[in-house]
């Protein structure tokens, strides 16, 4: 159940040398792919055709990545903190009744804040190997596409099994959402979606170089998964703030609704990555500054995301020190 105050309950245990060990090589394997990312961000020579469509010198791209990437990998930090704060907390209360649910929605935590650099070492590595050998990019892209998938499938099936498993612990029966509402609200989600991914890539050949699939295998493979699994990721983050309005403790509810609504967000974020995917080619086409524009709004969302969910973990770890 929740922590009923906000000191640190007796059956809190330091984690064990094993645990330690797993969290210095985990560390590491991020410390390891966010430093060949910025290898693979500031080594190469820009592209020629890239300088030229946006009308910037070599000194002019690097003043445009620099803030860009370093940014970035600000907001991957902050994802590693809260992650691995909110792991420790979770090994912390393991034999409580809470600590299996909230242990899962670190693994989720975990999954997802690796995934950052994953899929960017992979989209370049193997974007590099498509543009020296032209015939491989479909291949290259299909790979990039579907590793994305399966990484953020798996931390946000975590989170929603994880914050299930807590919501459940809540005696009586609790208020939620009517059914109707869950249905409206994901019917009209998942037609601006199809809209994005689907009809605008049918209706226009330069989009469908994205995915490089066939209509019917974008929709089942791609379409289709990454709806249910967005739907799985927000349940979740309701479900956490309907255990969070259940429970004592003002430090752990306020924990429990920061981690809610930090994962609504990279829910968001995660949904406006696929739109922005599906438009790639278009967006290319524009001048540097909306670009820019959305490009930095992106990112934006995705670090208020990370943010609050740092927040919470900070919190988790008060807690945790009481």
């Amino acid at each position: 159940m929740a922590r009923k105050t906000d000191k640190a309950p007796v059956n809190l245990r330091r984690p064990n040398k094993k645990w330690l060990n797993f969290t210095t090589l985990y560390i590491v394997l991020f410390a390891i792919l966010t430093i060949t990312y910025l290898a693979e961000a500031f080594l190469p020579k820009p592209s020629k055709v890239f300088l030229a469509h946006y009308h910037l010198s070599h000194t002019g791209y690097y003043e445009l990545i620099i803030p860009l990437v370093i940014i970035l990998v600000v907001i991957w930090l902050i994802s590693l903190y809260g992650s691995v704060k909110v792991k420790n907390y979770a090994r912390l209360i393991k034999e409580s009744k809470d600590g299996q649910g909230m242990d899962l929605i670190a693994d989720g935590l975990l999954v997802q804040t690796i995934s950052l650099p994953v899929v960017s070492n992979i989209s370049y590595f193997l974007n590099h190997i498509a543009g020296n050998h032209p015939r491989l990019q479909p291949t290259m892209t299909i790979i990039v596409n579907y590793v994305s998938l399966g990484l953020m499938a798996l931390a946000l099936a975590y989170i929603f099994v994880g914050s299930t498993k807590v919501c459940n612990l809540v005696p009586g029966r609790v208020r939620q959402l009517p059914h109707s509402l869950w249905q409206a609200v994901f019917i009209t989600a998942s037609s601006l979606y199809a809209y994005f991914i689907i009809i605008e890539p049918i209706h226009h050949p330069l989009d469908r170089r994205v995915y490089f699939l066939p209509d019917w295998l974008l929709v089942v493979t791609i379409a289709v998964p990454y709806m249910f699994f967005w739907y799985l990721g927000i349940r979740g983050a309701y479900n956490l703030f309907l255990y969070r309005r259940n429970t004592k403790g003002s430090v752990y509810r306020s924990s429990l609704s920061y981690l809610a609504a930090g994962i609504a967000v990279v829910v968001l974020a995660s949904i406006i990555t696929r739109i922005i995917t599906s438009l790639a080619t278009r967006i290319t086409t524009l001048q540097i500054t909306p670009v820019l524009l959305i490009v930095y709004g992106f990112i934006t969302i995705v670090g208020i995301g990370y943010i609050l969910i740092a927040i919470g973990a900070k919190k988790l770890k008060d807690i945790e020190e009481a």
